[in-house]
């Protein structure tokens, strides 16, 4: 999936927390194009109120980035 001849283009993850930006550098190929998103909202009905892309390819970032968007609703 994150091959570099691989046609995919957009990963949306969404329901729990997203891998450790340090993990999906080392299973992303150089060249691959793939975005990543992580998106929240209401799961039950597939309704997002937040997207935000994990910054794979930047490398200025350190492994410590972490993807924030919001805290769960009660």
């Amino acid at each position: 999936m994150l091959s570099s001849s691989s046609s995919l283009r957009f990963v949306f993850l969404g329901g729990e927390i997203p891998p450790p930006l340090n993990l999906l550098r080392l299973r992303k190929e150089r060249g691959n194009r793939t975005r990543i998103f992580n998106i929240y909202g209401i799961t039950e009905v597939s309704c997002w109120a937040a997207v935000k892309e994990i910054p794979v390819d930047d490398e200025s970032l350190g492994n410590g980035y972490e993807v924030y968007i919001g805290s769960p609703m009660s």
